[in-house]
Formats: structure tokens, sequence, C-alpha cells
């Protein structure tokens, strides 16, 4: 637990600092306060960057600071995959996907500029169900995120209860301009080891067709774990070679399995280099209900913080430096 704690604003999920603002994102907008070094609560009032962002469904906001005074907002889908009753037994999805022109991808805005609508902004990447776990990599600036994948292909489709425990598999993906990740109509199968074709848009399992041409993921994860938050961090000395690894925070939701949250790490010797100045230490939690929203790596802090999305709080910790 905290040693003394300070509550101010309303509850979210996004949160990120960079060059004396906090910003927060709620479930409708992103914002920011004022913040000075020392600091546990800001000083001044608020600013508006971006209101009226679409709210149900996946509508919980994470994003992520770029160079060139870049936000970027994760707008998660409205529904499962996209169907004509969402989460309905066998029934069919939209063709094409009425959610695709506001919902399921990454949106770029002003970091600076106050007052701005979805339609100032820029969708960067689409056919992200919901892209919770953002972050941009120290070195190079480029864009990733750790994916929720869709639900229910048992429930819904008759597929095999185990495959669809394990399936479809959570990605880990390097989000460019221009780029379609596939969803709704495609899943990546853990066993095949490749994107298929939803059931609700004709797939039987097996089949690919239009998902050829769909984004393929750098690393995959067990079906189900949901990611909430990516970081990046230097390998652990001693190890002989100096990858780059990327932390994970899984909770884990409608799958069978002991409960709770937990951190993975996929190490890549192939990642740009980190910048000399960051800390390789990444927020740990342990399976409790206290599940990190998201996380921000900073150059000047020294402590680290893991956030809790029941109690909405900051919590300092040693090595490192997170924020929910």
């Amino acid at each position: 637990m905290a040693d003394v704690t300070r509550r101010f604003g309303e509850g979210g999920t996004g949160i990120a600092l960079a060059d004396g603002w906090l910003y927060y994102a709620t479930d409708d907008g992103v914002y920011r306060y004022r913040w000075g070094p020392g600091q546990l609560q800001p000083s001044g009032s608020r600013e508006t960057i971006v209101q009226g962002l679409p709210t149900g469904g996946h509508e919980a906001k994470s994003i992520a600071l770029g160079a060139g005074d870049a936000l970027y907002v994760n707008i998660g889908s409205e529904t499962n995959s996209c169907q004509e009753k969402d989460r309905g037994n066998r029934s069919p999805g939209h063709d094409p996907c009425h959610e695709l022109d506001g919902r399921a991808g990454v949106w770029r805005f002003s970091a600076s500029r106050t007052g701005q609508r979805q339609s100032d902004g820029r969708r960067v990447a689409t056919g992200l169900r919901n892209a919770l776990g953002l972050a941009v990599h120290p070195g190079s600036g480029e864009l990733w995120s750790a994916v929720h994948g869709r639900d229910q292909l048992a429930q819904n489709w008759g597929f095999d209860e185990r495959k669809s425990a394990e399936n479809p598999g959570e990605e880990l993906v390097g989000i460019a301009e221009g780029d379609d990740f596939g969803w709704p109509y495609c899943y990546y199968d853990v066993d095949l080891e490749t994107k298929v074709l939803a059931p609700e848009y004709g797939g039987d399992g097996k089949s690919v067709g239009r998902c050829a041409k769909a984004k393929a993921p750098v690393a995959v994860y067990p079906g189900q774990w949901a990611p909430m938050a990516v970081a990046f961090g230097r390998a652990a000395r001693g190890t002989g070679r100096r990858c780059r690894r990327s932390p994970l925070a899984p909770p884990g939701r409608r799958r069978s399995g002991p409960p709770g949250s937990r951190s993975v790490r996929t190490v890549r010797s192939t990642l740009p280099p980190m910048p000399a100045a960051r800390s390789g230490a990444w927020c740990e939690t342990g399976a409790d209900d206290r599940r990190p929203a998201q996380r921000d790596w900073s150059t000047r802090s020294t402590s680290r913080r893991v956030g809790s999305i029941s109690t909405g709080r900051l919590a300092p910790g040693g090595g490192g430096s997170c924020s929910r």
C-alpha cells in the first residue's frame, strides 16, 4: 500500500506523464493537468484535450504519447465480433462492419491542442478489437499494442471447448500508419499459427480467405489473457546479450484457471536499443485484485508506481518507473 495517497479528478484507464503534464483518459475523453516535481496532486485545473469519444462496449481508453506532439488513443469495438446480434448464437457478422468507421482502432490526436473531437484526429490503424495495452517504444518511437481478442467460439459456434479456451491468441503487434489487423473478419489461431476467417464471416476454423491480407502479430499469448499494459525495458544483467523486452500485464477473462493477474515478458533482440537514461526494471503484480491498467515509463522518476483499477491509486515502489 502507498504511504500517502491523494485523490483528484474522475476515474479512468489511460495515463501518461510528459513535459510537465499528467495526461489521463476517461471512457469518453482525454485530459491533462500541469504536474510539477514532487507533487502528489495537481495545483491547477484540468485541460480537455479530446472529448466526445464513443462509449459502450469496449469503452476504456488507453493512451500513449509519441514524438511530434502525438497522442495515440485506443478506441475499442462496441461488440465482440460485429454480429447482427452481439454475442448471439450463430448470429452472422455485419459485412462490411460499420464499427470500423469510428472504433476498433487507434487514433492519433495532438497532445497539446485542447477541445478536440474524434473528427479532429486521424485513424492510424484499424482491425484492433481492443488495443488496451498501448505503448511507444522509447528508443525508436514505434507504436506497440497488446490486443484483446474475441470471445465465445465455443458458446456461439460450437467449437471444441479446449480450442475455444486457448483461442484466439492475444496478439502483441507493432503498429504503423495504415495497418489493418483484421478484426472482426479474422482471429489468430494459436494451433495453426496464423490468422483465420471468423465463423461470423463464413470461417470453419481453418480457412484463411481475406485474412491473408491482415497484418500478423509479433508475438502471441494464450487466449483470454486480456493483456492490460505494455512497457519496454532492458534485458536483465548477466544474460550475455542485449535484448529488449516487453512486459505484459494480463488479468485473465472469460476462461477457467487460476484467478488474478500476472506479468509476463517477451524477450526480442530485434527491437531498437533503449535510451541509456531508462531504467531496466519493470512493474510486477501478484495474483490479487489490483490489475495494472496502463503503465508509463519516465526518464526522470526513480520510483515505481502501480495503479489499481479497483482503487484508482498510484502506489510507489522500487526500481524503474511505471504508472497506472
